[in-house]
Order: structure tokens, then C-alpha cells, then sequence
């Protein structure tokens, strides 16, 4: 199984998938979407985490519009906050690789958010 680059794909990778952008209160927005492969992939389910860091499955995700993330290149703290909530974050401009999505996304925003939530649950 292959990612969108031709990127050999296996159980435990995670993979950054893009959807299609648009205006949003006037501003252009593209959805970026995390997630992990799981053991039995059946190319429609992925892997995403809950607050408490509890792994779900949830469904549509799609490999031909997905890159594997090489987590060494991620910002710190990244994959702690993946695996505890963070699996949407939105760009403001088109991102056509894991840096661009990074860079020019509200990914810090959403970990404030997350913060807030895991503080009023005791987490």
C-alpha cells in the first residue's frame, strides 16, 4: 500500500491528508487532516485519538489524497498533542506538503483549545 507520493505505507504511520480548501468568513481555508494506519487497513477507516489519548477508528479517510509524516520533522510536542486530540487543523493557503500545512496552519491555536478542554476534564 502506497500514499499519494508512491511512499510505502505500514501499521503505526501516520499520514497527512488534504482536503479541498475554501472561503471561510472570508478567509481561504484548506482542512488538513492526521491520521494513523491501522492494523487491518481496509483503505476507508483510520486511526484517530481522543483527549484521554485513547485510540478510535472513524471512517472516509483517503490514502490517494494522504502523505506519510515523517515525525522527526514535525514541531516539538506534535505527536504527543496527536495522540491526545489534535487531528484537524486548517491552513490559509493551499498546502501541498507536511511543512506548508504546518506552517501556515492554526495548528498552535487548536493546542490552546485542546489545553483548555483537558484542564476542565482534569487531564
Amino acid at each position: 500500500m502506497k500514499d499519494a507520493r508512491g511512499n510505502k505505507i505500514k501499521k503505526g504511520d501516520i499520514l497527512l491528508e488534504f482536503n479541498r480548501g475554501g472561503k471561510n468568513f472570508g478567509k481561504y481555508q484548506q482542512g488538513v487532516l492526521f491520521w494513523e494506519v491501522p492494523k487491518k487497513f481496509n483503505f476507508r477507516q483510520g486511526i484517530n485519538y481522543n483527549l484521554y489519548g485513547e485510540k478510535y477508528l472513524f471512517s472516509f479517510v483517503d490514502i490517494k489524497r494522504s502523505i506519510k509524516v515523517n515525525i522527526d520533522e514535525m514541531p516539538k510536542n506534535f505527536l504527543y498533542y496527536f495522540t491526545h486530540g489534535l487531528s484537524d487543523i486548517y491552513c490559509s493557503k493551499t498546502a501541498t506538503n507536511v511543512k506548508d500545512a504546518i506552517t501556515n496552519s492554526d495548528w498552535k491555536k487548536q493546542i490552546k483549545e485542546l489545553n483548555k478542554h483537558r484542564k476542565l476534564l482534569g487531564l
